[in-house]
C-alpha cells in the first residue's frame, strides 16, 4: 500500500500504511498500540480519540477512530504476522489525559469499539508505572536496564526523604533547645 503524504515543504511516499507505535507479540496474542504521551501539552481529548472533534487532532488517532483504517490494519497484521483476527488486541497508551472527564469519556468510547480480540484497551501512565514497579520488585528481571534505572530512582527518592526527615528533626531540635 502506497500513500502520498503531503507535507508543507515536500511530498513523501509512505509504504507501510498507517503508523502503529507499538507491536508486541507472544504465541497467543498480538498487541497493536497507539502511544500518546502528551506530557508537555494539553493531554488526550476524547473527541479527538473518537474522531468527533472535526479538527486536525483527530488524525493522530486514525488507527483507532477510522473503522476502515483499523480494519485494514487488523487484516494486514493477521496476514503478515500469522495471527487470527480474534488474537489481535488494539490498545491506547496515554501519558496525560486533558482531564478526568476526558479520560472517562475516552475509556467509554474505546470500550464501545470492538476490533479484533475485543474492545480497545486503554492504559494510563499510572497503570503502566504500577506494572513496572511491580516488575522492579521481582527478582526475575534483575539485569533489565529500565528496571535497574527505576530501582535507582526509588533508592534516590528514599534517600532524599530520609535526608529531609533528618534535616527537619535537627531543625526541630534546635528550636526546642
Amino acid at each position: 500500500m502506497l500513500n502520498l503524504i503531503k507535507k508543507k515543504d515536500k511530498v513523501e511516499i509512505q509504504e507501510h500504511g498507517y503508523e502503529v507505535d507499538l507491536v508486541a507479540a507472544r504465541s497467543d496474542k498480538l498487541v497493536l498500540a497507539s502511544v500518546k504521551s502528551f506530557f508537555g501539552s494539553q493531554g488526550v481529548k476524547a473527541k479527538e480519540v473518537s474522531g468527533q472533534s472535526g479538527n486536525a487532532g483527530d488524525s493522530g488517532y486514525k488507527m483507532l477512530n477510522r473503522p476502515e483504517v483499523r480494519d485494514g490494519i487488523l487484516s494486514e497484521a493477521a496476514k503478515t504476522y500469522g495471527y487470527r483476527e480474534d488474537q489481535i488486541e488494539f490498545r491506547l497508551y496515554v501519558g496525560r489525559f486533558n482531564s478526568v472527564p476526558q479520560e472517562l469519556q475516552t475509556r467509554a468510547w474505546c470500550d464501545s469499539q470492538i476490533v479484533g480480540a475485543g474492545p480497545i484497551k486503554v492504559f494510563s501512565v499510572d497503570e503502566i508505572v504500577g506494572v513496572v514497579k511491580a516488575k522492579a520488585e521481582s527478582k526475575t528481571y534483575l539485569n533489565n536496564p529500565a528496571l535497574v534505572a527505576l530501582k535507582v530512582l526509588q533508592e534516590a527518592e528514599q534517600h532524599a526523604a530520609k535526608k529531609a526527615k533528618l534535616s527537619t528533626s535537627k531543625s526541630t531540635d534546635r528550636i526546642t533547645e
